[in-house]
């Protein structure tokens, strides 16, 4: 059952990103906001209670994300890939470090994870928490490859894109099976992001990266 939520979702996303986006942006965003919504109605606002041991551990998570955001982008630069990132503005800020982390956690390690746990065949299902854990790895992952079809010029970069989103998407969600708290969730998503963000700065050069 959850398979058609999955498929669902990849053909509003997709025409949203096909037919509207020539008139409003955001509108693949529209699609994620729905689903949420519809999730936190259908599911409950249990977002979790618990969070890491400590504060020092969370740091250490956090430094870890924000290292693997640096280098995952130091690697698209080893082989040479192009992104499309090539300036920052404040709209692409927002988007990279509130919008993306917010959307993106609640959609796959909140709606998404609830979906699949709901359904009557994950009882039957071995070992849960890792199948619940690569299972939304691999739907995260799919949402960023499905820029191929619409920046082919960036192909490479896009697959490469699939490849690491796949194995952030996999530790958040073994995290979320640990401590289920959506908040530390977002901030680890945060994390890495400002690492790639940070590590794209320090390439091109501040004078040199933000849009006029």
């Amino acid at each position: 059952m959850w398979i058609l939520y999955f498929v669902l979702y990849y053909i509003l996303h997709f025409l949203s990103l096909l037919i509207f986006n020539q008139w409003f942006e955001y509108s693949s965003y529209v699609v994620d906001a729905g689903f949420i919504v519809w999730a936190l109605s259908a599911f409950g606002k249990d977002l979790g209670k618990r969070g890491p041991g400590s504060v020092l551990q969370a740091a250490g998570i956090f430094a870890a994300f924000f290292g693997g955001g640096v280098s995952a982008f130091l690697v698209s630069q080893g082989l040479g890939l192009s992104n499309p990132f090539q300036y920052l503005d404040l709209r692409l800020i927002f988007l990279l470090l509130i919008a993306a982390p917010v959307i993106e956690e609640f959609l796959f390690r909140y709606t998404f994870w609830k979906i699949i746990q709901s359904s009557p065949r994950f009882a039957e299902t071995r070992h849960k928490v890792s199948f619940l854990a690569w299972i939304t790895a691999f739907i995260f992952s799919m949402a960023h490859v499905e820029g191929i079809f619409f920046v082919p010029e960036y192909r490479d970069f896009i697959l490469y894109q699939g490849c690491y989103t796949f194995v952030v998407g996999l530790v958040l969600g073994l995290l979320k099976a640990k401590w289920a708290r959506m908040q530390d969730l977002i901030l680890f998503h945060f994390a890495f992001n400002l690492g790639f963000g940070c590590a794209l700065i320090a390439k091109v050069g501040s004078s040199g990266i933000f849009a006029p």
